[in-house]
């Protein structure tokens, strides 16, 4: 799965070229949460190994310290739940064991209670099945074939 994703990153990265996303703060905020969000699990990481990252790795993923939804690796805590924002972006539902600070944690929920809002309901394991339901439907929905002159 991880080569497929490898290879699918790349295949995006040479469709968009130079393409870039207009400046702006919303996205400059997002950039600096992503940062955040990276030392945070980089720094745990290390720390968690005494300086090795091949160490400090394994026990993260047995403290969950590095987790993820729905992996089929059977070491990994499964405890991190992830729903889709009100712009699609994903969020944390929950963070598990992830060394995540008040900021990132506070970052996420006002996000996802945008969407609560939008949609009227609140974001729980039944959003949670729809975005997942919804991503499987995009990803095997049969392309559309354009005929000339129809």
């Amino acid at each position: 799965a991880n080569l497929v994703s490898i290879k699918v990153a790349r295949q995006l990265r040479r469709a968009l070229g130079s393409q870039r996303l207009p400046d702006s703060d919303e996205i400059a905020v997002e950039r600096e949460m992503i940062k955040a969000e990276t030392r945070s699990l980089l720094d745990r990481t290390l720390e968690l190994g005494d300086g090795d990252p091949a160490i400090g790795q394994l026990r993260a993923v047995e403290r969950g310290v590095i987790d993820v939804p729905f992996s089929s690796w059977i070491k990994v805590n499964g405890r991190v739940m992830i729903v889709r924002d009100r712009t699609g972006a994903v969020r944390y539902l929950d963070t598990g064991n992830l060394p995540f600070s008040r900021e990132i944690v506070d970052y996420h929920r006002a996000k996802i209670a945008e969407r609560e809002r939008a949609e009227g309901r609140p974001a729980d394991l039944k959003m949670v099945i729809d975005d997942v339901r919804g991503y499987a439907a995009e990803l095997f929905r049969a392309p559309e074939v354009v005929v000339a002159g129809r």
